[in-house]
């Protein structure tokens, strides 16, 4: 719906009907001008984007899957706080970790070798890739549907990184 103009607006209108042609001119040149400078100003520039790596195979928010040795692909990414610290990107599959990830999101992850209780990790286990929390020998599923995933001595459970955020878009 278009406004009514204001009796301002309506006073300058009546003042530039009676410009002549060069006067008329030199202000549609400067209206241009500064509309040019206000939309450019208003308009967001596009994110940069970052290459990262990305593990198109999914850490298992449910029953685990094999870590497989494919090289990653190369995934471009919004530039962001979590993007310049994450070291690769890993899809999530399944549910079990929701509703703080849910499954097909992509998750920035910080490569380290062990995460403290509470944070969320990417952890092999027994050769199958999970995206947990960290419990007391346990890891845990967000999802209260799903039982935590206790570690006893004679399980192999290596630590592949710290999750710190999801990817946007």
């Amino acid at each position: 719906m278009a406004q009514r103009p204001t009796a301002t607006e309506w006073t300058t209108l009546q003042k530039y009907r009676a410009l002549d042609e060069h006067g008329k001119e030199v202000v549609d040149y400067l209206i241009d001008s500064e509309y040019k400078r206000v939309t450019a100003l208003t308009r967001k520039p596009k994110p940069r984007m970052l290459k990262i790596d990305w593990f198109a195979m999914p850490a298992s928010a449910g029953t685990g899957n094999i870590l497989d040795s494919e090289l990653a692909e190369e995934l471009l990414v919004p530039e962001s706080a979590e993007a310049e610290q994450a070291d690769f990107v890993i899809s999530v599959g399944g549910d079990s970790m929701e509703p703080t990830y849910h499954d097909g999101d992509k998750v920035f992850v910080e490569k380290c070798d062990s995460v403290n209780i509470g944070e969320v990790g990417i952890f092999v286990v027994n050769g199958d890739v999970y995206i947990k929390e960290l419990g007391n020998k346990c890891l845990i599923s967000h999802n209260e549907t799903y039982k935590s995933i206790r570690i006893g001595e004679n399980d192999s459970v290596y630590c592949c990184g710290r999750v710190i955020g999801v990817v946007e878009g």
